[in-house]
């Protein structure tokens, strides 16, 4: 046995596999030796033997060694040689009896599985499942699981089977001895009634199981000096409670007879040896009831809830009256002080909290009211409120929550108050920050809009270092609206366990229109910021050109026209006056056409240009005289 997985793997590639020329294989012989040879596989004492036992095929079993005259019987004993003892980290081991021993029979691997603790799983291949079935049926504590043909789910196997194994707790049956009867009952974890099996499944560690052995001898042993052992054992653990049975066939005080005796007896009989052994006719533990009417008194010891008889078989009926057993109570001894919850290792939670009053199968602890114990969700008296206040304080979670089974639920917004005692303020209101958490705090605006424009790492100044975390998200929810159209930003918003009081802001600067959450962060104990990123087609306003140029350009028409106009108005203005001015002037004036200094006569003058004189006329220079007057008409 190895914790080293390497030594294992070593181990199992070095084992020596042998082979016989029939079908059935004979891994019964090694499952014998595993169990009887504890120092050589190396066991620890307190450890949880499991054996994992893996076929294909059936197996031999006793008296199939005649078929090869091996007919002596398997002797239940250890027959493995060390056949490689050079080298300790390999060694190899080797049954030595083979060849002259028969198999071992069920009975046989019974008996050694159930002596040394050893539990079995049987995985076989589908073909063989109903034969390994059968075979479990006569082991004890064996599983059978199907293992794939590739083997490939050998893991699972292992898993699940060990956790079957686990679950499952079951006395072995004691060994009966001579002259003695042995009765067993056994009462489960969590069960009202007791069962003759021996087996407790869903049984969990920590838990109760409790065995009623009755013993009854039948007669004195020869030797009445002679004690006899029973063992009260079980495959899962290694503890052994070991009962002693001494003999006393006769008490010395049975010749003696205290003198007046009888009075401890009602006088109806004597006390001997610590009992009364009353006179004819009565009964009783005093002798205190006449026979006579013992049955009409038996009827006050029936349980008409109950059909298990007198006093329901956990007691006595005497004189009317239940004397109760061990663990039991009541009236008709129908209360169990066990099957009670016990998830925290102790019934009830402990005896100095509750007890377990188990009556009709109930299961009920009673816990102890007087000390401030009561029944949390188990039914264990585990929830006390004084586990809900703070050293030094009166007050159940520092009167700022209520207090759930010794746990505090701080007071309606949870993410005031947290601690064991709602004992720490995590709300602004309780932070000495200087900020406003509203739409108007210069502070967070700041921060916003630096984390709008630029990357969170440049905006340490005016966020981190203000103590204020951001984050960017491509949307950001209005939550006062989400309960009523939910979409996927809500879910920043809704998270009461990390978000607080949500303030949904939208703040215009100059030109974008900045969108962003305002936020307590319990954990972080300060501000945190859920910022809409930029879109500069949504958020942002810029001008249009022809909005400026247009009244730009308007504006200097207009201007050059009312110039114009008014230029216009003063010249004409100008031009009336200068008129005016020649009018009067003229009116003044006294000339006349007898004194006008510049008046001329005019002359007329006329000739004909085609004239060119008369033909007949033979004066010289006439045809110069022409010429000359051509030249002035021309000029």
């Amino acid at each position: 046995m190895s914790s080293d997985t390497n030594k294992f793997k070593q181990a199992v590639e070095g084992t020596i596999i042998s082979t016989n020329i029939d079908q059935p294989e004979g891994g019964f012989d090694a499952l014998m030796q595993i169990a009887v040879c504890q120092d050589i596989i190396g066991w620890r004492k307190e450890s949880l033997k499991v054996v994992l036992f893996t076929s294909d095929d059936s197996p031999h079993i006793a008296l199939d060694g005649k078929l090869v005259r091996v007919l002596k019987p398997n002797d239940m004993k250890c027959h493995m040689q060390l056949i490689k003892p050079s080298d300790p980290n390999k060694q190899v081991w080797e049954y030595t009896e083979s060849k002259t021993q028969d198999y071992p029979s069920l009975g046989q691997l019974k008996h050694v599985l159930e002596q040394n603790n050893v539990q079995t799983i049987f995985a076989v291949t589908q073909n063989m499942k109903e034969m390994y079935e059968d075979i479990n049926s006569l082991l004890p504590n064996a599983n059978v699981a199907t293992l794939n043909a590739d083997s490939s789910n050998i893991q699972e196997i292992i898993s699940s089977s060990y956790d079957k194994i686990r679950s499952r707790f079951a006395f072995n049956k004691p060994i009966s001895v001579k002259g003695l009867n042995i009765k067993h009952r056994v009462l489960c974890h969590g069960s009202d009634t007791w069962s003759t099996s021996l087996l407790c499944k869903n049984t969990k560690q920590g838990q109760e199981v409790v065995i009623e052995l009755e013993i009854t001898a039948n007669e004195c042993p020869a030797n009445v000096s002679q004690t006899d052992i029973i063992r009260v054992t079980s495959g899962q653990i290694s503890d052994v409670a070991t009962i002693n049975v001494d003999y006393h066939c006769k008490c010395s005080c049975e010749d003696e007879i205290a003198s007046n005796n009888r009075s401890l007896c009602s006088f109806h009989g004597d006390f001997l040896c610590g009992v009364c052994n009353c006179d004819s006719g009565y009964t009783g533990s005093y002798c205190q009831c006449d026979t006579s009417t013992t049955i009409n008194m038996n009827v006050n010891c029936t349980d008409p809830k109950s059909p298990n008889g007198m006093c329901n078989n956990n007691g006595m009926c005497d004189c009317g009256e239940c004397i109760c057993g061990t663990s039991y109570n009541g009236t008709y001894c129908e209360c169990s002080s066990t099957g009670c919850p016990s998830a925290s290792g102790s019934i009830c939670g402990g005896a100095d909290k509750g007890s377990c009053e188990n009556c009709y199968g109930n299961k009920q602890c009673v816990c102890n009211a007087k000390d401030g114990w009561y029944l949390d969700q188990s039914g264990e008296c585990t929830c006390n409120n004084r586990s809900c206040m703070s050293a030094g304080s009166n007050l159940t979670c520092s009167g700022h929550g209520t207090c759930d089974c010794s746990t505090c639920t701080c007071s309606e917004n949870i993410l005031y108050w947290e601690g064991n005692h709602c004992n720490r303020c995590i709300h602004p209101a309780c932070n000495l920050l200087n900020i406003n958490a509203t739409c108007e705090d210069a502070q967070l605006q700041a921060c916003a809009k630096c984390v709008y424009y630029k990357a969170e790492s440049d905006c340490k100044t005016v966020c981190l270092d203000k103590d204020i975390r951001t984050r960017v998200l491509s949307s950001v929810a209005q939550c006062d609206k989400c309960k009523e159209s939910y979409t996927d930003a809500c879910k920043h918003c809704l998270n009461d366990n990390e978000r607080h009081n949500p303030v949904y802001c939208r703040v215009k600067d100059d030109q974008c229109l900045v969108t962003y959450n305002i936020l307590w962060h319990p954990s972080l104990k300060t501000y945190y910021l859920l910022v809409k990123s930029r879109n500069s087609d949504l958020d942002c306003e810029y001008l249009n050109p022809l909005i400026i140029a247009l009244p730009t350009i308007g504006g200097v028409l207009l201007t050059s026209m009312i110039a114009l106009l008014v230029a216009k108005i003063l010249k004409t203005n100008y031009d009336k006056r200068r008129w005016a001015e020649f009018q009067a002037e003229v009116k003044k004036s006294k000339w006349t056409e007898s004194n006008n200094p510049i008046h001329r006569e005019a002359k007329q003058t006329f000739v004909n240009p085609r004239f060119i004189g008369n033909i007949d006329d033979p004066s010289p220079g006439s045809s110069d005289t022409y010429e000359v007057l051509a030249k002035e008409m021309q000029t």
